[in-house]
């Protein structure tokens, strides 16, 4: 967890909006299986409402085995609903 924050610290978004994002993915997975959901829940959804759809996107959680440790958790639906909800385009279920 330590190493995760480092790398951000080191290349946050704020100076590489690319590659700052690589590293909050990275340590949203890290935290994800060292037991910390709340605090990679609280990453998953900071960068849904960023565009950060290579590497983060309702697909990607919705199939990517790195977040099945999230998939029990209310939250975690929750999270994934809402971000489609906001991407349907107007006038679609």
């Amino acid at each position: 967890l330590q190493a995760a924050q480092r790398a951000v610290d080191r290349l946050p978004i704020g100076k590489d909006a690319y590659f700052g994002v690589y590293q909050l993915v990275g340590q949203a997975q890290i935290q994800t299986y060292a037991g910390a959901p709340d605090a990679a829940l609280k990453l998953i959804a900071q960068l849904l409402a960023m565009p950060a759809g290579e590497v983060m996107s309702v697909e990607r959680l919705k199939r990517d085995p790195i977040w099945d440790p999230l998939r029990g958790d209310p939250r975690f639906v929750k999270l994934i609903a809402d971000a489609e909800t906001a991407t349907k385009p107007a006038g679609q279920p």
